[in-house]
């Protein structure tokens, strides 16, 4: 805790306090004299101003009599202001900068997906000779393909599928895009639907984006195009077969 006389310093250290007709008084070299902490040379150069000046006696007895909360009584206008050192001030602004630099680089968005892959497709399968093989789906086969992320990820994410046509534009196909807590989506769609009308092979395109990112209008645009264009949108791609009708039982 500090003592009575260090209040007053903290309060009257900022500068010279003037009493009478242009005598400054350096209250800090009274307090020093009354605690004996002047050399010899300044006690009596100090002593001889006392003996004259009796302003400097009266700061003096003042000083002595000042109760413990001087400092804290004294008029607000009279404290000398407290300033922080520059390197303390640029120390906070570089902590607050950090700080916003995680909050703002390192926290994950809710909108971010993580890489998802593809596996299918499947619903086209046949036993040959008591083994199990691709052959092309037929028009009333249920096609299937399912969407794993490479995380957990609750939130599902936006899909379209497409037909890339021979100059490279999208065409909008309709599936069911079931997804499941883990994130994984299972999409499913009749064969004749997502690779007719005509038989043959097609190129099919799943796009999947952030919830809320609008697919549909992806619809008649070059692949090449918008894959180059947008950062948020993952593509994934399989080659199916529509076969020419149901063969004979």
């Amino acid at each position: 805790m500090s003592e009575p006389d260090d209040d007053i310093v903290g309060v009257l250290e900022a500068g010279a306090v003037h009493h009478g007709a242009g005598a400054a008084v350096d209250v800090a070299t009274l307090l020093a004299w009354r605690r004996g902490r002047l050399d010899a040379e300044a006690a009596e150069a100090l002593e001889a101003r006392l003996a004259r000046d009796p302003e400097a006696r009266a700061l003096l007895a003042g000083l002595a009599e000042a109760p413990p909360t001087a400092a804290s009584t004294w008029p607000q206008a009279h404290w000398p202001a407290r300033r922080f050192p520059r390197r303390v001030v640029a120390g906070f602004a570089a902590a607050a900068a950090a700080a916003a630099a995680i909050l703002f680089f390192v926290w994950p968005t809710s909108a971010s997906l993580p890489p998802y892959s593809l596996e299918g497709p499947t619903g086209a399968t046949r036993e040959v000779r008591g083994e199990e093989r691709r052959v092309p789906f037929r028009p009333g086969d249920t096609l299937r393909v399912t969407l794993r992320p490479a995380h957990r990820h609750a939130e599902p994410p936006a899909v379209a599928a497409f037909v890339v046509g021979a100059d490279g534009r999208l065409a909008a196909r309709p599936v069911d895009a079931a997804p499941e807590p883990s994130g994984i989506v299972r999409v499913s769609a009749r064969a004749a639907t997502l690779l007719g009308p005509a038989p043959g092979p097609s190129r099919v395109v799943i796009a999947l984006a952030p919830p809320g990112v609008d697919l549909a209008g992806l619809a008649g645009r070059p692949l090449a195009d918008v894959s180059a264009a947008l950062a948020d949108v993952q593509w994934l791609e399989f080659t199916a077969e529509l076969a020419g009708g149901d063969p004979p039982p």
